[in-house]
């Protein structure tokens, strides 16, 4: 493994740190983990709690995946930080990855790869099976991406001042049919307004509201409260 010293230009939080990256000699084998060693010390920490100095108490190490250079192979990162500790109060901190792809142990390099395949209609299990990260990670990062398209769309909306003007109302079976769900949408864009649980039109002895009259007792309270 060869030694090369590297400065990686990360977010606000966290700029102008050196690394010790160890990586084997050829880039794409990815039979060898590539490993990151911080060099950050205790004086670049302060106590969020109380702002006093911070000591490194312990070190510790996480591995991460990332997005192979050949399908169906594996490619590891181990990042090596360490923990400190306020001397005052006694607070911990974990020193954060900047590379690492939040509630996930993936890198950011990986979700790119990941987000781009889920655009281009690349199936979750095909995405795993190419990467070698689990259907379970790729899914959340698929939730990511979709919550963010969805509340991106819906500023635009409410920049152009967006009003539908039909509707269409349809009721669907979840978990093998043993319960529905209503979803209210407009019908000349396709844009999903409304999801809530219960029929339609009747609720089946349930003692529940009917799903398009939930759908217009909301509607109605939160115009009421905008105007």
């Amino acid at each position: 493994m060869s030694f090369t010293n590297y400065t990686i230009q990360n977010n606000a939080e966290c700029q102008d740190v050196f690394y010790n990256v160890f990586m084997s000699e050829d880039p794409f084998d990815d039979s060898q983990e590539i490993v990151i060693c911080s060099e950050k010390k205790y004086t670049d920490f302060c106590c969020p709690k109380c702002g006093q100095k911070m000591y490194s108490y312990e070190p510790f190490s996480i591995y991460l995946k990332s997005f192979p250079a050949y399908p169906e192979h594996t490619r590891m990162i181990r990042f090596e930080g360490h923990r400190f500790r306020c001397s005052c109060c006694h607070a911990t901190i974990t020193e954060p990855i900047p590379f690492k792809y939040p509630g996930t142990r993936i890198t950011m390099r990986a979700s790119l790869w990941i987000e781009t395949l889920l655009r281009n209609g690349i199936p979750a299990n095909a995405i795993a099976k190419m990467s070698g990260i689990h259907w379970s990670t790729i899914r959340y990062v698929h939730k990511q991406l979709m919550d963010e398209s969805l509340d991106k769309y819906e500023m635009e909306l409410e920049l152009t001042s967006y009003k539908p003007r039909f509707l269409a109302i349809d009721e669907f079976a979840i978990h093998k049919g043993h319960t529905y769900a209503t979803c209210v949408m407009d019908l000349a864009t396709g844009y999903i307004l409304w999801v809530g649980r219960g029929w339609a039109i009747a609720d089946r002895g349930q003692g529940s509201r009917h799903g398009y009259e939930r759908f217009l007792q909301q509607a109605g309270t939160r115009t009421s409260a905008a105007s």
